[in-house]
């Protein structure tokens, strides 16, 4: 008995010293520099700037203070995001990775598979809730009206020969509109619901199949492409 107990201690010694020198010699920066290499590489219009980069158990890593641009808008931030890959799926064709987020206030989940071949994403699907629109940099930037309220959905993506799809199912709740400039002395508008269920095709068109606000102030249907 006092054989196994030693064993175990010197396995136990032996991995606490291998996740000590795995994480104080993380080679963060390099690890950094490879990631926004290959988005780059995916996408030449995009570059992703990443704060800091470190190990997690089970494998895999976390990104602290993500941030993704096209030129110089900035689409979207991240203040952290886990990625844990399927060890199983890395030897294949096609390599899945889990990630979990928090931005915005609010949390995202999800899973991704890429191709190995050009490292451009073959599908996703992913929910987030919680979302705080009005901290969205990139959504503000769209109009002068600003944008209030709690954001839930799924966005599920697939990438064939003939093209990619996302089809979104969005929530947003207590919401408002403030208006700038105002519209025939109105400042703002509210509304308590706007769900809708989109889908965008290889980038270009976008149809709304449905869209419908509720609210005492702000209320109707749309749909569309």
């Amino acid at each position: 008995m006092r054989t196994l107990h030693k064993r175990l201690l010197y396995l136990l010694y032996a991995a606490l010293i291998l996740i000590f020198f795995l994480y104080f010699l993380f080679p963060s920066n390099k690890i950094k520099q490879y990631i926004a290499y290959k988005v780059h590489e995916a996408r030449p219009g995009l570059t992703l700037d990443i704060e800091e980069v470190s190990p997690v158990l089970p494998p895999g890593l976390t990104l602290s203070a993500v941030d993704l641009a096209e030129g110089n808008r900035l689409l979207v931030e991240f203040d952290r995001v886990k990625v844990t890959p399927r060890l199983l799926s890395l030897t294949g064709d096609l390599p899945t990775f889990a990630f979990q987020g928090a931005a915005y206030g609010g949390v995202t989940e999800g899973i991704m598979t890429l191709r190995k071949s050009d490292g451009e994403p073959a599908a996703a699907d992913v929910t987030f809730s919680g979302i705080r629109t009005q901290q969205i940099t990139a959504l503000q930037q769209l109009s002068p009206h600003t944008l209030s309220g709690i954001l839930n959905g799924r966005i599920v993506y697939t990438s064939e020969g003939t093209g990619d799809v996302a089809e979104a199912t969005l929530a947003l709740l207590d919401g408002a509109v403030n208006l700038n400039p105002p519209l025939f002395s109105i400042e703002q508008l509210t509304f308590t619901e706007i769900n809708a269920k989109l889908t965008l095709r290889n980038r270009q068109a976008l149809e709304i199949s449905e869209g419908v606000v509720k609210g005492n102030e702000l209320g109707g249907r749309i749909s569309g492409t």
